[in-house]
Parts: C-alpha cells; sequence; structure tokens
C-alpha cells in the first residue's frame, strides 16, 4: 500500500499469529477521522468507527471475528504512540 499521510500500518495479534493491516482514515472517499477502512494486503476487510463515547464499533465487514474493540485499541495504541 502507497504511504500517504492518511495510511498507516498496525500489527494486530490474534491467537498466535501477527496480522498486519493497513489503515486508511475515512471510507467511502470521504476524509472522516473516526471511520477507519482496514485492509489486508490490497483486500477491503471491514471499515470500523470510533463512536462518540469513546468505543469501537464495525460499520461494514469485520476481521477475524474480533470484536470492534479488540482492533479499535490496536489502532488507538498506534495512533497514540505517533503522536
Amino acid at each position: 500500500m502507497e504511504n500517504h499521510s492518511n495510511t498507516f500500518t498496525v500489527w494486530v495479534a490474534i491467537a498466535d499469529r501477527n496480522y498486519r493491516l493497513d489503515v486508511i482514515i475515512g471510507c467511502d472517499g470521504r476524509d472522516l477521522p473516526s471511520y477507519y477502512t482496514l485492509c489486508e494486503g490490497p483486500v477491503p476487510v471491514g471499515v470500523i468507527h470510533y463512536t462518540q463515547d469513546g468505543g469501537w464499533e464495525w460499520v461494514e465487514g469485520g476481521f477475524m471475528h474480533q470484536p470492534a474493540e479488540y482492533i479499535g485499541r490496536s489502532i488507538e495504541e498506534l495512533l497514540i504512540s505517533n503522536s
């Protein structure tokens, strides 16, 4: 995936394996900072949303049957460490 300012990579541990997810800020061509499109390689796997109450929810799709909170926390940790 090309490295644009609105993309980054997050690693998610599930069972005994680490998965690399490319994350694009926004979805459907809109630059919405609370929506993140997740891709495994070139394939979009889901859209996750950071809600106003501080939680996470899947808007569409998902990843490896994981709760949105688990994937969202990985995104949060990366954004905090890079700020």
